[in-house]
């Protein structure tokens, strides 16, 4: 086995708490986080019964049993640390800490502002390419609506904007296809990345009631009622006056599918601030 003095720590990095010297990672265990190498099993297993040991002395002293959520400690190892990710972060009972970390009122408007932002594009994307007076036809038929509406797109042409103004039912029609595409928009975005573009700009991660990521129904769920919520213009409105009052903070569209908001930095700071608390709790 390779090992180094203290001088050769700058390419031996892990120091055994057994025998005090340096190793490579790949001779070296890890138990809770620290270091020993393979030499030193017997120190390995005594550090490891003393924690186990300690555990059991502090849950008895305070009245606890072992609860089944604490099993994952025993088959959890400290090596997966090394490098976290969502995938190993969903071996913890709750990989988002969501108690008091809610975003603040202007985090969620300016999610939400970015959610607009976003949208307009994908409705002036769609509307020069395939123009929305022609996808109002395939859904609706053409009846009733001036051959001359389906040359022009309806949002940047000033002539499709006057003949759509100048037509109260193709108004209305283009109005439902807008919603349509908005729900095409939004509820794909939520089922892919968890959350709106808008809310992954601006730094809010949506979980459930323990803390996991949301469930695909729940996704679509939200993103379907925050979709009604815009068609009724006021909804927006409304989600963020009910997210203001209520605690802990939760919009229409979230009490809706069941979900909370968290601030979002990454997953190692999110990890560090979950094994914090846990061991705190263990204390």
């Amino acid at each position: 086995m390779a090992h180094g003095t203290h001088e050769e720590s700058g390419r031996y990095k892990f120091l055994c708490m057994g025998c005090g010297q340096y190793f490579k990672k790949s001779d070296v265990i890890f138990i809770e986080g620290v270091t020993f190498c393979t030499d030193c099993k017997t120190a390995a297993a005594e550090f490891k019964a003393t924690l186990q040991s300690e555990r059991k002395s502090i849950r008895e002293h305070q009245g606890i049993m072992e609860a089944p959520d604490d099993k994952w400690e025993k088959a959890w190892s400290s090596e997966d640390m090394i490098s976290i990710s969502p995938e190993r972060l969903e071996k913890f009972p709750h990989p988002i800490p969501i108690d008091g970390l809610e975003p603040k009122l202007w985090m969620r408007i300016v999610a939400r502002v970015l959610d607009y932002v976003f949208v307009l594009i994908w409705f002036v994307a769609v509307d020069s390419i395939f123009h929305l007076s022609r996808i109002t036809s395939w859904i609706f038929g053409s009846e009733q609506i001036p051959p001359a509406a389906f040359d022009y797109p309806s949002l940047l042409d000033p002539k499709g904007v006057r003949i759509m103004l100048d037509n109260p039912l193709l108004l209305q029609r283009t109005g439902i296809t807008l919603i349509v595409l908005l729900a095409l928009y939004r509820i794909p975005v939520m089922l892919i990345a968890k959350r709106t573009l808008g809310e992954l700009f601006s730094g809010v991660m949506l979980t459930n009631g323990v803390g996991k990521y949301p469930s695909a129904g729940s996704r679509f769920l939200r993103g379907l009622a925050a979709t009604i919520g815009d068609a009724a213009l006021v909804g927006p409105f409304v989600d963020m006056f009910f997210y203001s009052i209520t605690k802990p903070s939760q919009s229409i569209s979230d009490a809706i599918s069941g979900l909370y908001s968290v601030r979002y930095d990454s997953w190692k700071n999110t990890a560090k601030e979950m094994l914090h608390r846990r061991n705190i709790s263990h204390m």
